[in-house]
C-alpha cells in the first residue's frame, strides 16, 4: 500500500495460528496430521531458514467499535466472522521503542477507523531465552478502502500510532481466516 513506507514487503507472509495454551502451540510439531501432510511440504513455501517463530499473549485493546463510533453496518462486522478482512501488522524490533504501547493506542486506532485493534507482547513461557521482538500491533479493517478511508482521514493519528514503536516492520496484508 502507498500508505506505508519502505520494508512493508520484508515478509511474504505470516501465519497467525491461535492456541489455548503455549504448551498446545509446541505439541504442533508433534500432531500426526501436522507430519505427514504438513511437515514434508513446508519447503515448497516457506523459506525454512528465514522463518521467525514468534509466540505471543494477546491483549485486545478493542474488540469492536463503540456504538456511535462508526455505521450499524460497521459495528456488526466481526473479525472472527469474516473470511477475510485487512490487517495492518506492525512487528516492533528489539531495538525499538520499550514502550511502544502507547496510552492513546484504543483512541488513535478508532480516529483512523480500526474496527479491532490488538497486541501481543512475547510468551515468557516460550521466549524465556529471548524474543525475537518486543511486540507486535494488529489492526483489522473489513476492507482495503475502508483502511484506506480511515487513514486519509485522520493521517496525523496514523503516522502517531505507528511512530510509536520506533523500530518497526509494519505490513498490510489480506487475513484469511481458515475453519477447521
Amino acid at each position: 500500500t502507498d500508505r506505508l513506507g519502505p520494508g512493508q514487503d520484508k515478509y511474504d507472509g505470516v501465519a497467525m495460528p491461535s492456541f489455548d495454551s503455549p504448551k498446545d502451540a509446541a505439541a504442533l510439531v508433534d500432531e500426526p496430521l501436522f507430519v505427514e501432510n504438513i511437515r514434508p511440504a513446508e519447503p515448497l513455501f516457506q523459506d525454512l531458514p528465514n522463518v521467525i517463530f514468534f509466540i505471543t499473549e494477546e491483549d485486545v485493546i478493542v474488540s469492536r467499535p463503540p456504538i456511535g463510533a462508526v455505521s450499524a453496518v460497521d459495528r456488526q462486522w466481526d473479525v472472527l466472522e469474516r473470511p477475510t478482512s485487512i490487517h495492518l501488522l506492525q512487528f516492533v524490533h528489539l531495538d525499538g521503542n520499550p514502550d511502544w504501547v502507547g496510552t492513546n493506542d484504543a483512541e488513535l486506532g478508532l480516529r483512523i477507523g480500526a474496527l479491532r485493534h490488538a497486541v501481543n507482547r512475547p510468551s515468557a513461557e516460550v521466549h524465556s531465552d529471548g524474543a525475537p521482538f518486543l511486540g507486535a500491533r494488529q489492526l483489522w479493517w473489513p476492507t482495503l478502502t475502508a483502511f484506506q478511508d480511515g487513514v486519509d482521514a485522520d493521517r496525523a493519528a496514523f503516522d502517531a500510532l505507528l511512530a510509536q514503536a520506533g523500530h518497526a516492520v509494519t505490513m498490510l496484508a489480506v487475513s484469511e481466516r481458515f475453519l477447521r
